[in-house]
């Protein structure tokens, strides 16, 4: 996919779209089959707002000229529909849609937000309850792990100010740590089936989903799960059309 317009630049360079990924824990906790359910703060605390407000301010410094969220594009209508119509901060739920992304639409003065998720059932394809019963030792030992750093994370979560758990969440260890639990669950057999043919299908779906919205605007802010962040920034990378950042890019 080409682009189509990109801004020039001083001496007339050409200038790629810019796509700044926040990867976030859900922060109201949804059952929505992740296979971690992390232990989530109380954001609506004092302190807790005002530190997710200083990171949206921080945010909108990039100057999005477009939010996009975690939400498929056939679900927008309601969620388009509440941002449209929330009147105080306190009518926000906990959910990070609207705790990071409305606040940071409604200060960037956007009129719309963009949802560019990908999450439908693939026949064929096993899901994570399958896959635990054909492997149940070896999947038990994959979640063990990964429980632990997810706790670590919740842990760290609790002690630090919103910004620089970000810092932590977005550090390149991290979001390796993040990848290597997807490489464990594609060593079992029925894993393998998963990983391929939903896990990298459903985050191509969703970068080529960003790449379409960049050919039309300049600065993207995409928030989604951390767990996302690994393929998601190595897909938009090995387009070539889009200037790729995190967080921990941006903010330091």
């Amino acid at each position: 996919m080409e682009v189509d317009k990109v801004k020039s630049g001083k001496g007339g360079v050409l200038l790629k779209p810019q796509i700044l990924l926040i990867g976030l824990f859900h922060l109201d906790r949804p059952a929505n089959g992740d296979m971690i359910r992390p232990t989530i703060f109380d954001i609506t605390s004092e302190r807790r707002q005002r530190e997710i407000k200083q990171v949206v301010a921080r945010l909108n410094t990039f100057r999005p000229t477009c939010v996009a969220l975690e939400t498929s594009p056939e679900r927008m209508s309601d969620v388009q529909h509440t941002y449209e119509t929330y009147q105080h901060e306190s009518d926000l739920t906990d959910n990070e849609r609207q705790q990071v992304g409305f606040r940071l639409a409604r200060m960037a003065g956007l009129s719309h937000l963009h949802g560019v998720d990908w999450n439908e059932s693939v026949s064929d394809v096993p899901d994570l309850g399958e896959i635990r019963a054909l492997h149940p030792e070896d999947f038990a030992t994959i979640i063990a792990t990964e429980t632990k750093r997810t706790h670590q994370l919740e842990q760290a979560m609790e002690e630090l100010p919103f910004s620089d758990w970000l810092d932590l969440l977005h550090a390149e260890q991290t979001i390796t740590a993040s990848a290597t639990v997807y490489e464990e669950i594609e060593r079992l057999e029925s894993g393998r089936i998963w990983v391929e043919r939903y896990w990298h299908v459903r985050n191509q779906k969703i970068a080529t989903r960003l790449l379409q919205l960049a050919q039309t605007t300049e600065r993207i802010v995409c928030l989604y799960g951390a767990a996302h962040l690994p393929l998601l920034r190595q897909y938009l990378i090995e387009s070539n059309q889009v200037e790729v950042m995190t967080w921990n890019d941006w903010n330091n």
